[in-house]
């Protein structure tokens, strides 16, 4: 699989340069004493290149994770991919309708936002986050707008997944006990290859790269590629058969 996997990222970032060549490049902007590079146009194109960049170094940092037994960290880091991948689909889905819902406009005013809250703090102001769109509504609008081809994608699922790898994130008791190496009674801080519960999320990690291929197909209808779309499609059904999961 590992084989698959890496040429499956090859692929992701194939997309992505070919995605990159058709929006403005990012600029630099003055910031403080220096500059950062933005995107200034701030399109829904641009973002969801961003989040497909996300997704793949996700992938990748979770391949190392799990090589070297690092569970707790891994499966946190395949609820960030999996929101990250819903992120695209939500985006691409959104792209596609007539008008743009209140809720696009909503979630790209928040992600492109610049972060204050620490000027906001030393100024002794008010701290206001981002008006971020929550979570539920996005996975809702996404099931609402779904067509079949994006079967796994449906509302209820991501909810589940979200709860599951809650406590990774958070540090619950019984997640974090999955640390505790029995046969020498301690906590494993320490890279750890033996790790009981390593077999299972190499398993699990399948879904993030079949979710993460369907993302990239929904990606290149925001993009108008009907012809980049079928051959998404078709690399979907090659990892399928080439990994026997499916």
């Amino acid at each position: 699989m590992k084989v698959l996997y890496n040429e499956t990222l090859d692929w992701m970032d194939q997309q992505i340069l070919i995605f990159f060549s058709q929006v403005p490049n990012p600029r630099p902007i003055p910031k403080q004493n220096s500059f950062a590079l933005r995107f200034v146009e701030q399109t829904i194109e641009q973002a969801i290149i961003q989040k497909l960049v996300r997704i793949v170094s996700g992938l990748r940092a979770s391949n190392l994770l799990l090589e070297t037994g690092f569970i707790q960290e891994q499966a946190a880091l395949s609820r960030i991919v999996n929101e990250l991948q819903d992120d695209v689909c939500f985006l691409a889905i959104a792209s596609l309708q007539q008008t743009a819902p209140k809720i696009l406009t909503q979630y790209l005013e928040a992600f492109y936002a610049e972060e204050k809250t620490i000027e906001q703090w030393r100024a002794k102001e008010r701290v206001v986050g981002r008006n971020q769109v929550p979570r539920r509504k996005i996975l809702k609008f996404i099931a609402d707008h779904s067509g079949p081809q994006q079967g796994d994608l449906n509302s209820d699922s991501a909810i589940v997944v979200g709860h599951a790898f809650s406590g990774y994130v958070h540090g619950a008791s019984p997640h974090i006990m999955e640390m505790f190496d029995h046969v020498n009674n301690c906590f494993r801080t320490d890279a750890w290859p033996e790790n009981p519960f390593r077999r299972g999320q190499e398993q699990d990690i399948w879904n993030y790269y079949h979710r993460g291929i369907i993302a990239f197909a929904l990606a290149t209808k925001a993009f108008g590629h009907d012809g980049t779309m079928e051959h998404a499609m078709a690399y979907l059904d090659y990892f399928e058969r080439k990994s026997t999961r499916r």
